[in-house]
């Protein structure tokens, strides 16, 4: 199964494989991502979900108070935002709600309806051993009851018909890497201009070294002159 998926918040530690329940506290959309396979380029509209699991928790430290808290780890699954037959969220949405979307339901379903809402998630490793990804989802086991946690349930989407594009207040509330994603899309390009966190720390690298050769270059003409 096709899924790009990855632990990015918590412990550093990889979520142990198995079968979990799980709420999911943030629908993100990616808007439309540039990707390169087998050096073909390829761009596609992407939507992330990010699942929080109660009964893994662990103690940090907060940096600010200096109190010890207590985290939930989370996983993120990432998807083309497509609803076609083959499409890959399809099937996810269809095992996470334990039935097929209606005719109807695929001419347009809001993917706001799944944030805060229960699922039992299988993870697995990569064979590597370095990611812990999301395989499958399905609807909660009867009998079991997921709790909350201290995530705050957030929802981001782009309007390209709206006066504001999308919602600043929302957008700050997001992880860094998210926003970094968000960034590279080529509606941030087209818009805005803005580039990556990556991008901006290259080009701040060129310049340093477009600088540096200025000025050596000007030393180099100051001692000359000096000799004449």
């Amino acid at each position: 199964m096709w899924l790009t998926v990855q632990e990015k918040w918590g412990s550093i530690e990889l979520i142990e494989e198995g079968t979990y329940p799980a709420t999911c506290f943030q629908v993100i959309d990616l808007w439309t991502q540039e990707s390169e396979f087998d050096g073909v380029a390829n761009s596609a509209h992407k939507v992330l979900f990010g699942f929080v699991i109660p009964e893994l928790s662990y103690e940090y430290e907060d940096k600010e108070s200096g109190k010890k808290r207590t985290g939930y780890k989370t996983i993120t699954a990432r998807f083309t935002a497509s609803l076609s037959n083959k499409a890959t969220l399809t099937g996810f949405l269809n095992r996470w709600r334990g039935k097929k979307f209606t005719d109807d339901e695929l001419k347009g379903f809001d993917l706001k309806k799944v944030l805060w809402a229960n699922c039992m998630l299988q993870v697995v490793h990569s064979k590597d051993g370095k990611w812990a990804n999301v395989e499958s989802c399905a609807p909660l086991y009867k009998g079991i009851e997921v709790w909350k946690t201290d995530k705050e349930p957030l929802a981001f989407e782009m309007d390209v018909n709206a006066e504001n594009l999308y919602d600043e207040d929302i957008y700050a509330k997001l992880p860094e890497f998210l926003q970094d994603t968000i960034a590279k899309s080529l509606e941030f390009k087209k818009f805005f201009g803005i580039e990556s966190i990556e991008d901006q720390e290259e080009n701040m690298k060129v310049e340093a070294e477009v600088q540096k050769k200025k000025q050596s270059e000007a030393n180099a003409e100051e001692a000359t002159s000096a000799f004449e």
